[in-house]
């Protein structure tokens, strides 16, 4: 695909931050994760914003790595550049996880590997009733990185994290809000 947008929309006191690569369900690369991680800055910074939205463009929330970016951490994983990219994701859900203000993940359709970590890095997390986290990561062989375990354990406990890290189980819409991972489920035309 071509160069993905993030996108900062500030409405009154609201900033809003959109990955915007429909395409490719919103997939985030090295350079797409810096770019959130600056959105993100920027939103964080200014003493007008009380609040922050984070969602995908297209009806999901964010598919996870890029495809690239899981070949080469496959293919090339002592790669310096694997490294950095790897840990540009890791810095944007830190950079999501330490804003001074109240962060918001609006979650439609998927949530995939680290798209579950970024989901996991806000305060609050509403869900479509059809919406889907997956951990995804064993099945393609990675092993989960950017705290995947430790912000499930926290947010949802020791045996949702197995059953969905391990046995791959994809839990949706209101179990999501029975496990604790969300706070309310919606239809999907009112989560944004």
């Amino acid at each position: 695909g071509g160069t993905m947008a993030i996108k900062l929309d500030i409405t009154g006191t609201v900033a809003v931050v959109t990955i915007d690569d429909p395409a490719t369900r919103n997939a985030l690369t090295g350079g797409s994760a810096r770019d959130l991680t600056a959105k993100l800055a920027d939103a964080g910074g200014r003493g007008d914003v009380g609040a922050l939205v984070i969602r995908g463009e297209g009806g999901h929330f964010c598919s996870g790595g890029a495809r690239s970016v899981r070949a080469a951490a496959q293919q090339r994983p002592y790669d310096l550049q694997v490294s950095a990219d790897l840990s540009s994701m890791y810095e944007s859900f830190a950079a999501l996880a330490s804003l001074p203000v109240p962060t918001i993940a609006a979650v439609r359709g998927a949530a995939v590997g680290a798209g579950v970590n970024l989901a996991l890095a806000a305060d609050v997390r509403i869900v479509a009733r059809d919406a889907r986290f997956l951990s995804g990561f064993l099945r393609i062989g990675v092993h989960p990185g950017g705290g995947h375990f430790a912000l499930l354990d926290r947010v949802a406990g020791p045996q949702a994290t197995v059953a969905m890290t391990l046995l791959g189980e994809e839990v949706t819409g209101q179990r999501l809000v029975e496990l604790g991972l969300a706070w309310e489920a919606l239809d999907d035309a009112e989560v944004d």
